[in-house]
Parts: structure tokens; C-alpha cells; sequence
């Protein structure tokens, strides 16, 4: 007698199955073995969703924190499947199975300041530049908040330079610096 399982082809050895079958329905209550998980399930395995209530933002209630592999600090995930993806940072994921794609220019920002949390309430898209301004402790939050230059100028309505390329320049500390270079020259 013969195993089965449709296509098997292996010789019976106890109850219907061969060997293998045999074993997979002990294991799993299934001869054909323990069905594939679907992408989320493999997701959602991964993010302990009892973390830590951000100090910064209470109200926000707990941290979903992904709890595996990190690139640069954040979660990353590897989808696996047809989207043709690979790794990926665990929040973008999460924001995009609920939202879809995040808008070309905006990224998802975290309120609560933890890196590794992926709920979605924790999450706004905002623009790189107002990303890193929003961090603690950029070079850019810092710029930003000085009213005057390093000769102590005010950055004023009259005196700051917009540069075209992003900044900003002391309008007085330029023109010294060009008289300076028309003496050398």
C-alpha cells in the first residue's frame, strides 16, 4: 500500500501515511506539514507590543518595539514576498500595509522618539528636513535655533542671506569677508 497523500508515492507505514506524513501530522495535526505564514504573521512575530510608554509623549500609551534584526538603528524587515522588496525598515512596512505607499519627499517620523517602534498612532509623515530638525540633539535643530552669527551679528530680516541651496549667511560677516579678499588680491 501506498502513502496517501496524493503524488507521495512512498510506501505506507503506519495509519495512511508513510514515514514523513506520518511524522508531520504528528508534529503539526497536518500530514502535509505546518501550513507557510503569511507575511504579516511573520511581521507581527516579530514586535513585542507591551514596550515602554515614551517619556516625551505619555499620551501616546506604549511602544510596539520590533524586537529582531536592526539597520542603523531601525527595525528591518525582509517581506519576502512578490513586491520584489528587500529589507526594509520595520515602521515603513507597517505604515504601508495600513496606509500604502509612503509619498515621494515625506517619511515616517517617530513622535515617540524610540526608533525601534512601529505602531502607527507613534508615526507622522513628515519631510526629511522636518524629521531631522524634530530630532534631539541635530547639528540642524541646533543652527536653527541661533539669532546670531559666530562675530555676533542678529540673523535679522536685514541681515540674513537665504542661500539658494539651503542655510543661511550673516550678510555682514559676507561683506567683510568679500573686502577682505578684494585687499588680498
Amino acid at each position: 500500500m501506498l502513502c496517501a497523500v496524493t503524488g507521495c508515492g512512498n510506501p505506507k507505514a503506519k495509519r495512511f501515511w508513510c514515514t514523513k506524513h506520518y511524522q508531520r501530522w504528528l508534529k503539526y495535526g497536518d500530514p502535509l506539514g505546518r501550513p507557510k505564514p503569511t507575511t504579516a504573521e511573520r511581521f507581527w512575530s516579530k514586535v513585542n507590543k507591551d514596550g515602554p510608554v515614551p517619556s516625551n509623549r505619555p499620551e501616546l500609551g506604549k511602544c510596539f518595539v520590533w524586537t529582531r534584526g536592526t539597520t542603523d538603528g531601525y527595525g528591518s524587515f525582509f517581506p519576502g514576498d512578490d513586491s520584489g522588496r528587500h529589507s526594509m525598515r520595520a515602521h515603513v512596512w507597517a505604515w504601508e500595509q495600513k496606509n500604502g505607499p509612503v509619498p515621494e519627499g515625506l517619511e515616517p517620523d517617530h513622535l515617540c522618539r524610540n526608533t525601534l517602534c512601529i505602531r502607527l498612532t507613534h508615526l507622522e509623515l513628515v519631510t526629511h528636513r522636518e524629521n531631522v530638525l524634530r530630532s534631539q540633539g541635530s547639528v540642524w535643530q541646533v543652527r536653527a535655533a541661533r539669532t546670531h552669527c559666530l562675530r555676533n551679528h542678529p540673523y535679522d530680516e536685514v541681515n540674513t542671506y537665504w542661500r539658494p541651496e539651503g542655510g543661511r549667511i550673516c550678510r555682514a560677516c559676507r561683506r567683510k569677508q568679500y573686502h577682505e579678499r578684494k585687499d588680498i588680491e
